[in-house]
């Protein structure tokens, strides 16, 4: 496969939009947009001039079957000192909804869960005991692990605002409502560009308490997910990026 390298993205241009402004429901999610894909992804926060917390994740996306289901497989592996923490999750292929959920630590099974159609069966794993409940699943929601692959699935060439919801075994689901606010070109190491939408994200609890969640910048011709800050007015922010993809 072919690998594309992308440093520290360049700040080309930054422009308005124009389209008309949609807003589709969950329903209206083209999964078919998804990709399969391996890639690392740099974390860090930046101080002003002073970097700090540096990360690698290591993520892949491929087509499975679960069950007999086709499915996405989505594994990341962030490695934080000794300490490997890995998450494997699998989406229905054809609605993106959870199916499967599995963290490890250091290879030790911490947790797995079960989606079905109502209620999740969550598995918790400790060196005595496994401690097995019954958790509340959330049909209108996506699981928060599979992020990346739903604003993948949302062609932001026509739609300006979109809103969905997800959730993690255990939470109650978080409403985003996602906004194409401009687009970036960024420079990559062959002096070609690559044209982003950037999109603002607003997150809203059950108690209708709107809060920031960011920035991302996505490819225009795939939907992929290059970067994501948290402030873009300010010199101060947490961010992860795409170092190379194969």
């Amino acid at each position: 496969m072919t690998k594309i390298f992308l440093p520290l993205f360049v700040l080309l241009t930054l422009n308005g939009c124009s389209t008309k402004d949609t807003t589709p429901v969950a329903s209206q999610i083209n999964p078919d947009r998804v990709q399969e894909a391996e890639y690392k992804l740099i974390m860090y926060n930046q101080d002003k001039n002073k970097i700090s917390s540096i990360g690698i994740l290591d993520r892949r996306v491929e087509f499975f079957e679960f069950d007999s289901i086709p499915a996405i497989k989505i594994s990341e592996v962030y490695t934080d000192g000794f300490i490997e923490n890995k998450t494997i999750t699998f989406i229905n292929k054809e609605t993106l909804k959870p199916i499967y959920l599995e963290k490890s630590r250091n290879d030790t099974l911490l947790s797995k869960s079960h989606f079905d159609k109502k209620t999740i069966k969550n598995y918790e794993f400790n060196s005595e005991e496994v401690i097995e409940n019954e958790l509340p699943n959330y049909s209108d929601s996506f699981a928060s692990n599979s992020f990346s692959e739903i604003i993948q699935g949302y062609n932001f060439n026509i739609y300006e605002k979109v809103e969905f919801k997800t959730f993690s075994p255990g939470s109650i689901p978080g409403l985003f409502v996602v906004e194409r606010v401009g687009q970036e070109d960024f420079e990559l190491p062959n002096e070609s560009k690559l044209q982003t939408w950037l999109l603002k994200f607003t997150r809203i609890d059950e108690n209708g308490e709107q809060a920031p969640a960011g920035f991302r910048y996505i490819d225009k011709e795939t939907g992929k997910v290059l970067r994501f800050k948290t402030e873009i007015e300010s010199d101060s922010y947490f961010t992860y990026q795409i170092i190379f993809m194969k």
